[in-house]
């Protein structure tokens, strides 16, 4: 299994309001995927950020949001799931983190969306794997599923890309 959430926003909401949501969702899933009472689920994170639910080590999903719109994902396996508002490409981003095939995959387009598919696959791998951001520059882009939803950029990293389920909210 392999569900991603999405949810649009006004972009104007404030973003501990959308965390509060995305968390909320994350805990009403979990009450009925494993039929407990939601006061009896402990919403933890990782030292690096990682969410997990306690006492559900193979229970894996994951949260990010961007400018108004929120992406959850859920997986049978450790996942990674960034989505953000696609941008101007950034040369300081791009000569600090891409390597040269990144660069390639940019700059022969000219393409913002492209810089943007390449930033979420780094995200998405830091996240699957609880790194930091000190991490982008090594992070893979290979085998990272990406996809555009209005003027958004969405990456999800998970062992198994198969059989993806998109939900729009």
């Amino acid at each position: 299994m392999n569900d991603i959430y999405l949810f649009f926003f006004d972009e104007g909401k404030d973003k501990s309001a959308i965390s509060d949501f995305a968390k909320e969702f994350v805990l009403k899933k979990t009450q009925e995927k494993f039929n407990i009472p939601i006061d009896r689920i402990e919403y933890c994170k990782t030292e690096n950020g990682k969410p997990y639910i306690k006492n559900y080590p193979d229970y894996h999903f994951n949260i990010s949001h961007s400018n108004g719109a929120v992406a959850i994902a859920f997986s049978d396996y450790p996942v990674g799931v960034d989505i953000e508002k696609i941008r101007k490409v950034d040369m300081k981003i791009v000569n600090r983190f891409f390597n040269e095939s990144e660069k390639d995959y940019i700059l022969n387009c000219d393409c913002d969306s492209r810089f943007t598919e390449i930033w979420t696959k780094k995200e998405a791998f830091i996240k699957k794997n609880g790194l930091t951001l000190s991490h982008l520059r090594v992070a893979q882009t290979n085998g990272i599923y990406s996809f555009r939803e209005n003027d958004y950029m969405i990456s999800l990293y998970t062992e198994n890309n198969e059989k993806i389920k998109i939900f729009k909210e």
